[in-house]
């Protein structure tokens, strides 16, 4: 149990992604490994509680989105979003590779009945697209269907 705490705070406290991952791999090993049932029950927990988490740190590309703190980076500069903005970008975001209808934006980004003939997320995702500098070309349209990010 030692040796898989010492691995989970290098993990933890490490920034390099290579790292990072050869880490958790070794702790996964080592997890899986152990025949004891409560040091199994016990980190179960532990990783159930993380699941549970309401954090959340979002990085595609040079794109950083902390849903928790609600901050959001490209470059590791900040910037700095409306509350509908950050809304629309955790979604796009935490949904990465399936396309978001318009209906689904307007419920879930702006709470409204989703049969309102609006162009109010095409003049969002435009500002948060030069928002975003480089990274506003993550956000693309699919005609006809909605917005995706891949």
């Amino acid at each position: 149990m030692n040796t898989l705490q010492v691995v989970l705070s290098i993990q933890v406290s490490n920034s390099n992604e290579a790292d990072v991952l050869q880490n958790l791999q070794f702790a996964t090993q080592k997890f899986e490994e152990s025949f004891d049932p409560k040091i199994k029950a016990e980190l179960t927990q532990i990783i159930i509680g993380c699941k549970e988490s309401n954090r959340t740190l979002i990085s595609i590309d040079n794109l950083s989105i902390d849903t928790e703190s609600k901050k959001v980076e490209v470059n590791g500069n900040p910037i700095i979003l409306t509350t509908l903005e950050f809304r629309l970008l955790s979604l796009l975001a935490s949904n990465r590779g399936t396309i978001q209808s318009r209906e689904t934006i307007l419920e879930k980004v702006w709470n409204i009945n989703p049969n309102t003939n609006t162009r109010t997320i095409d003049v969002h995702v435009k500002r948060l697209r030069t928002k975003l500098l480089d990274s506003g070309s993550l956000i693309k349209s699919v005609s006809g269907r909605g917005y995706i990010i891949y």
